[in-house]
């Protein structure tokens, strides 16, 4: 279902071709447009670089501190908490990679989130595959 918000987000993105990868689990709300807009776009050569500073912002200054973001991850849907942590639009088959590297013990909750943390440049399906 598109809501209106959900239109005006798709327009603002398309109107300034924003790719969609990095734009999509990063801008979901107008505040996020407003903020990106105003603070961020137009700040480097390449507008991906603009995206990129602005999710190390909200990285940085979010609130999700290492023991919520295990609790969450352990009381609620997992891709949820993954796409709010790490500002980022995961698949169905993203979210049974990382799964199985979680239980085969590949990787943890707590190396993913201190990973993002040390460089939230990086895809986090960096550290799964």
């Amino acid at each position: 279902m598109v809501t209106d918000t959900t239109f005006r987000l798709d327009h603002f993105i398309n109107t300034l071709g924003l790719p969609r990868g990095l734009a999509d689990g990063l801008l979901v709300t107008e505040q996020d447009c407003n903020e990106f807009y105003i603070g961020f776009y137009k700040r480097n050569r390449y507008v991906a670089d603009d995206l990129l500073d602005y999710r190390e912002h909200k990285i940085y200054s979010s609130d999700m501190t290492l023991q919520k973001f295990i609790d969450l991850c352990h009381t609620s849907q997992i891709k949820d908490v993954f796409e709010m942590t790490f500002l980022q639009v995961f698949t169905d088959i993203d979210m049974i990679m990382i799964n199985e590297a979680i239980k085969s013990r590949q990787v943890t909750l707590k190396a993913l989130y201190e990973s993002s943390r040390k460089n939230p440049f990086e895809n986090i399906l960096k550290y799964i595959l």
